[in-house]
């Protein structure tokens, strides 16, 4: 097989990987309880639902791209750490939307963010080792991150004695 197609097949097999976490993530949505979110007092700042619908999917493509740009670089075996490390924020990442949503606890949602940042902070450093760009390339999803916990714990906290 040609390098060409072995790096396009690479892309697609980490397309393929951050979807299936996308996915999986998404099936938290489906059994939630819409009325009972849409009940909860929210901190000023939480952005709009359509906002949303806009932002995760260029974070999971780059965080799909980054992914490939620091194997393409440095192509790793999947029980490497790095690459561990990078599975498990995609894990992690599907949890929360269980946890939130599905089970309704934004108390448990909030703790396991603080894992999912450390974990992803984590990630940007082990690839930014490996090639800048593919640190940079999570930078905006440690971003959204942060203010996915804002929102979380300040959820939460303005609905502590409900939730």
């Amino acid at each position: 097989m040609a390098k060409k197609e072995r790096n396009w097949r690479a892309l697609g097999a980490f397309a393929g990987v951050v979807a299936a976490a996308a996915l999986i993530g998404s099936v938290g949505m489906l059994l939630t309880d819409w009325g009972w979110y849409e009940g909860l007092q929210k901190p000023p700042f939480t952005p709009a639902s359509w906002a949303f619908g806009l932002v995760w999917p260029l974070l999971y493509a780059t965080i799909a791209l980054a992914g490939w740009v620091a194997w393409q670089t440095k192509p790793l075996p999947l029980t490497s750490p790095t690459m561990l490390v990078y599975a498990a924020q995609l894990l992690l990442n599907a949890l929360w939307t269980f946890l939130f949503f599905a089970l309704k606890s934004p108390m448990l949602a909030a703790f396991e963010l603080t894992l999912l940042g450390l974990v992803a902070l984590l990630n940007v450093v082990l690839f930014w080792r490996i090639n800048r760009n593919a640190g940079l390339l999570l930078l905006p999803y440690l971003a959204w991150l942060g203010l996915a916990w804002l929102v979380n714990a300040g959820t939460w906290f303005m609905n502590h004695q409900s939730v």
